[in-house]
């Protein structure tokens, strides 16, 4: 990419040689197109890039761009990072090896999902969430519920092998062939680390169109109604 500055041209680092900046210019033009070119790569040149739906707030933009949310790890909080990694790995192989030929829909490099949801879902519950409501779509969704919601590891094996063993909550068929198991919506608890605990939801994924977000936006709202209903009538 190239950004034309003055009459001068800056040649910014593609993401796959982040580490080669290439400048055309001298004296005092030249230290200002470095110190823009250590911003660039400050802000795109890692491993990690921020995409929103929506044009992201001056606030967060600036805390993205000086780099707040790129913290260095604890090395402690690096092994629990990796042995959450290792459990995501090793069931995504295991379903590789022992259902060849099924179709899957792999986390396989979306592996960060788990651990993300784990501290998205620790983040809720310290700030007094009591139930999380996720939507997602197919790509690592059994995955999420054995790690995220505490399905356990043989109710998934057992929907490869052909039985269901979710209860229908809408209309789809029963047994665990084709993509059916992708489209199921469950609940579970997610085990704090103070020994806590929170009900997670996961919604059915209504179509492949992914078109699952106004399902979690109802699902919450509703779930905040009951709630507040239920608060109204007790302190009546």
């Amino acid at each position: 990419m190239r950004l034309a500055l003055l009459g001068a041209v800056l040649m910014l680092p593609t993401l796959a040689h982040a580490e080669t900046v290439n400048l055309y210019a001298a004296g005092s033009l030249k230290a200002a197109l470095t110190e823009v070119a250590a911003a660039f790569q400050k802000g795109g040149g890692g491993k990690v890039r921020v995409e929103t739906t929506f044009g992201p707030s001056g606030l967060l933009r600036e805390k993205i761009e000086k780099g707040v949310y790129r913290a260095p790890l604890a090395d402690e909080e690096k092994k629990a990072l990796l042995r959450r990694l290792t459990q995501v790995d090793s069931l995504e192989r295991f379903m590789h090896k022992a259902y060849l030929g099924q179709k899957q829909f792999s986390i396989e490099g979306l592996d960060m999902t788990v651990p993300m949801l784990d501290e998205m879902i620790q983040l809720a519950a310290a700030h007094g969430a009591r139930e999380v409501v996720v939507g997602m779509a197919h790509r690592g969704r059994l995955n999420v519920l054995a790690h995220n919601l505490g399905r356990p590891y043989a109710t998934i094996f057992a929907e490869f092998e052909g039985a269901s063993t979710l209860e229908a909550v809408t209309s789809l068929p029963q047994g665990g062939t084709g993509d059916v198991k992708y489209h199921h919506g469950a609940q579970g608890t997610y085990q704090l680390p103070n020994g806590d605990a929170i009900l997670v939801n996961l919604e059915s994924n209504p179509s492949h169109l992914e078109y699952v977000h106004p399902v979690v936006v109802g699902a919450t709202r509703a779930a905040q109604t009951a709630r507040q209903m239920s608060s109204e009538s007790c302190s009546a």
